[in-house]
C-alpha cells in the first residue's frame, strides 16, 4: 500500500517520459537517476520509519490482536530497496521496446511467486514474506544486468542512484 502511494505515481511519470528521451541517452540517464533518486529519498526513510516504529503503531492503529503482524510489517519494509529499483526498470525496458523481455519477466515473476510461496508456506507466513523479499532482490539484480546489457549503463551507476538515500535512511 505504501509503495503504491509513493512509487507508483513516479513510475507512471517515468512510463510517459522515458520513451520521449530514448534518443538522448544522456538526458534519459539524468532523468532516470533523478526520478529514482527522488523516489528513494522518500521511500527509504518512510519504509525504515514504518518498520522501526511498527511495535508502537501496529497495536495502536490495528489493535493489540495484530501484534504478531509486527514482524511481517518489519520484513515487508525491507522491500523498499528492490521496489524503488524494480518499478523503474519496466518503464525503461518498455521505452527501449523490449516488450518480450517485459512479458517474459512478468511471467517469470508469477511463476517464481507461486513456486516460492508453495515452498515457504509450510514454514509460516514469515518465510513467505522472506521468499518474496528474496525474489524482489533477485529481480533487482536481474534488472540491473539487463539494463547494462540493453542500454550499457553500469551496475555501479544504478547502485549510486539508491546508495545515498539508503545510507541516509540507515
Amino acid at each position: 500500500f505504501v509503495a503504491e502511494l509513493s512509487i507508483t505515481p513516479l513510475a507512471n511519470v517515468a512510463q510517459a517520459v522515458f520513451p520521449q528521451l530514448v534518443r538522448d541517452g544522456t538526458e534519459l540517464r539524468k532523468v532516470y537517476s533523478r526520478i529514482q533518486g527522488v523516489c528513494a529519498l522518500g521511500v527509504f526513510p518512510l519504509f525504515a520509519g514504518l518498520g522501526l516504529t511498527a511495535p508502537m503503531w501496529v497495536p495502536l492503529v490495528l489493535g493489540p490482536h495484530w501484534n504478531d503482524a509486527i514482524v511481517l510489517v518489519q520484513l515487508t519494509c525491507l522491500s523498499g530497496i528492490p521496489a524503488v529499483v524494480n518499478w523503474f526498470q519496466m518503464p525503461l525496458l518498455i521505452a527501449f521496446r523490449r516488450n518480450r523481455l517485459v512479458a517474459g519477466q512478468n511471467i517469470a515473476r508469477v511463476i517464481c511467486s507461486l513456486t516460492l510461496t508453495a515452498i515457504a508456506l509450510p514454514f509460516g507466513v514469515e518465510m513467505v514474506v522472506a521468499m518474496s523479499l528474496l525474489q524482489g532482490y533477485a529481480f533487482m539484480v536481474f534488472n540491473w544486468v539487463m539494463i547494462r546489457h540493453i542500454i550499457g549503463w553500469k551496475v555501479i551507476d544504478n547502485i549510486d542512484n539508491v546508495l545515498p538515500p539508503f545510507v541516509g535512511a540507515t
